[in-house]
């Protein structure tokens, strides 16, 4: 090698490495430290980018793949070296006391960073060596195509029939709306002249997302029993999977993905009714309650600049949204919560939804192979069961089951929230793409609740949780009643495949409030974190050994 193509390439490796010994320096301070860490590494990207913009000969795609390798690579020598996992102890014992034990002196006992340190290097062995006895002692037995074809048995028919009756069920709320205010009209007391201008604000939320600011009287009495008439129709509608399970021998996990569906199909066409009930009080009877201070300061909020750069072709107003098209539109966006008008995209990203098309359907078939893999066949293989094994043994099952299932769970989470909803809001030109939080970093369980599923999240804040508050409940109350209803639909997605009534979902749920209390007064955000995680990694494999024990 020439002596200037060596000296050109030591003096890189020297550049290279120095901003990554300055960033892992920082990163042993705290507040400070990362701040000064952040700065540096923002500061030296744009560098980056600003020197590859005047490289002109380069073309914009092979800049962009560039980048992205430098930031990979610069990432994986920071988190190398700071973290310590591949180098010795004395590196990892440091990398813990930062991060987990919070670089405290006075409260921690060396023995505790030592034991903490062995079990690290014990839990990374252990990741490997279940793994490959998993693989040697069963084989590999899980067949990828017999998903696909248990989904055409014959058996299981009567589930596609019933899923395809969910795109009946909203043309029958369609219906019931329709013929309501057709009797409305005929007496003539719906007019959209009749809806005074301080009942309903349009404005923009963050990420595209439209908002109706509504704040109504009480219904009134012919309005509370067309309530009951189309409640009673959507709970009517979650008995047809009970029925399923009852009469025929359908397999339980496709019958469990029929439950969560008809869940979602309850929750939308009830935000469908109660939306529309709102918008036909303020239409009917006039007027809306004096607005709080909490509503005025949203409004003052919402104007202004971005709502007069959100400009909306065509609003609707009711009842003019009450069509086929509307309705079905909204069946199968990846929102909960009804609206009348939702933020929409002019185009479609086909490479895009290419990509998560075809990340869909791998995730989906890698999670089916996990589960028959590592958790069916065990079970099946060593006939578990509670009252014939010792405490250790079931420690054991538990531990290594949690590795399975929170690896199924992390390729669930990516395959339906990632992929699954980004591919139906690309198909449906739907501009809202906000559908989770950095979870990962919640450091209480009512904080995860509120960041992971942010769809399931906003319905029940906007059904259940404000309509508690409003009838004067406390918040703890509230939230309590939130996590009960939530236990009871979990419930219902887990007991009827198995077709028996068990209650640990629901008593697991439940107990979620107790674990937010634990949490809530924990200081460190680390230590914190760290009980969100394990009640992740721990709760879903007793969960499921429990009920595979009832089986």
């Amino acid at each position: 090698m020439p002596v200037k193509s060596l000296a050109s390439k030591g003096h890189h490796y020297l550049l290279y490495v120095n901003p990554v010994m300055i960033a892992s320096r920082c990163m042993q301070d705290k507040v400070d430290g990362k701040t000064l860490r952040d700065e540096l590494m923002k500061r030296m990207w744009e560098d980056v980018n600003n020197r590859l913009d005047k490289l002109s000969y380069m073309k914009r795609r092979k800049k962009f793949a560039l980048v992205q390798q430098l930031y990979a690579e610069f990432n994986a020598t920071l988190f190398g070296l700071d973290e310590g996992l591949l180098s010795n102890d004395c590196i990892l014992a440091g990398a813990i006391w930062r991060t987990i034990l919070g670089m405290n002196e006075e409260k921690i006992d060396p023995l505790i960073l030592e034991l903490l340190v062995r079990y690290t290097r014990v839990q990374l062995i252990s990741v490997g060596r279940l793994v490959l006895e998993n693989a040697t002692k069963y084989g590999l037995k899980a067949n990828p195509i017999q998903w696909f074809e248990t989904v055409f048995y014959v058996e299981n028919r009567p589930i596609l029939y019933a899923g395809l009756f969910t795109n009946l069920i909203p043309l029958i709320s369609l219906f019931m709306e329709r013929s309501y205010v057709f009797y409305l009209e005929s007496m003539g007391r719906v007019s959209q002249e009749n809806l005074p201008e301080s009942s309903i604000t349009f404005a923009p939320k963050s990420e595209g997302q439209l908002i109706h600011i509504l704040r109504f009287r009480t219904r009134p009495f012919e309005e509370r029993i067309f309530r009951y008439t189309w409640l009673t129709m959507l709970f009517s509608m979650m008995f047809i999977p009970i029925g399923l399970s009852i009469k025929y021998d359908c397999n339980s996990f496709l019958l469990s993905i029929l439950c969560i569906w008809y869940c979602l199909v309850f929750f939308k066409l009830y935000s469908f009714h109660e939306v529309n009930a709102w918008w036909r009080t303020a239409q009917v009877y006039g007027g809306c309650r004096k607005p709080t201070k909490e509503t005025n300061e949203k409004l003052e909020l919402y104007q202004g600049e971005t709502l007069r750069s959100w400009n909306p072709t065509r609003l609707i107003l009711y009842p003019d949204n009450l069509t086929i098209t509307n309705v079905l539109q909204f069946l199968y966006l990846p929102t909960n919560c009804y609206q009348c008008n939702f933020p929409m995209k002019k185009s479609r990203n086909y490479p895009f939804m290419f990509r998560c098309f075809i990340e869909f359907i791998f995730l989906t078939e890698l999670c089916c192979v996990l589960i028959q893999q590592w958790i069916i066949i065990p079970l099946e293989h060593k006939h578990f069961n509670l009252f014939e094994i010792t405490f250790s043994q079931f420690l054991l099952q538990w531990s290594k089951m949690s590795l399975a299932t929170i690896t199924i769970w992390l390729l669930g989470f990516y395959c339906i929230f990632q992929s699954l909803m980004n591919l139906m809001a690309e198909i449906l030109c739907f501009a809202d793409r906000h559908f989770y939080d950095d979870w990962w970093n919640s450091r209480s369980i009512s904080e995860f609740w509120r960041r992971w599923n942010l769809p399931i999240h906003r319905w029940l804040k906007r059904h259940v949780f404000f309509p508690i508050i409003y009838k004067e409940y406390s918040h703890f109350q509230a939230t309590f009643l939130v996590f009960m209803f939530s236990g009871i639909f979990h419930e219902y997605f887990v007991s009827v495949p198995l077709e028996g009534l068990s209650i640990y979902f629901f008593f697991g749920m439940s107990s979620q409030i107790i674990l937010e209390m634990i949490t809530k007064n924990i200081r460190s955000w680390h230590l914190a974190n760290a009980v969100v995680w394990c009640s992740l990694i721990l709760g879903q494999p007793l969960l499921i050994l429990l009920y595979y024990n009832d089986m």
